[in-house]
């Protein structure tokens, strides 16, 4: 996706994307180092608190109707929530590096998902790296699967 994105020429977009691929293996590394703690309650305070400053940048000037808002809330609240829930309580039971992974994973599949049901093409390069994780990820719960009926 950056790669699609240095083509488009803004500067801003590709800032933001750098920063966000800088900000997973972060947030990675801290849920990792946290095991022991419950980070639920932390996931749900994030998303309340970024709710919350987006209200206060628009300023009330809500260009949505109401309806259109609760259904983005909802969504919002599916597709945030729930895979960041199963991150979170994955790395209880994950290394580090399976956990990237399976992070990975979730980052393929919303583009799939978003060309099959919107039928929204992404660039070419994007498709390679999709399909590249997929097979990375489904080679190693092969392994995984393999060691664990040998022991």
């Amino acid at each position: 996706m950056i790669v699609t994105g240095l083509g488009a020429g803004s500067f801003y977009r590709n800032i933001m994307a750098l920063l966000t691929a800088g900000c997973f293996p972060a947030f990675a590394i801290t849920v990792c180092r946290s095991r022991n703690i419950e980070m639920i309650p932390a996931l749900l305070i994030s998303g309340a608190n970024i709710s919350l400053i987006s209200l206060i940048i628009l300023g009330g000037d809500l260009s949505i109707s109401f309806p259109d808002l609760l259904l983005c809330i909802l969504l919002g609240s599916f597709v945030s929530a729930i895979p960041n829930a199963f991150f979170i309580t994955a790395s209880r039971y994950l290394i580090a590096a399976e956990l990237t992974l399976f992070m990975l994973l979730e980052f393929v599949l919303v583009p799939i998902l978003v060309r099959i049901f919107i039928k929204e093409i992404s660039g070419q390069a994007t498709l390679i790296c999709e399909v590249i994780v997929i097979i990375v990820v489904l080679l190693r719960v092969w392994f995984e699967m393999r060691e664990s009926r040998a022991l």
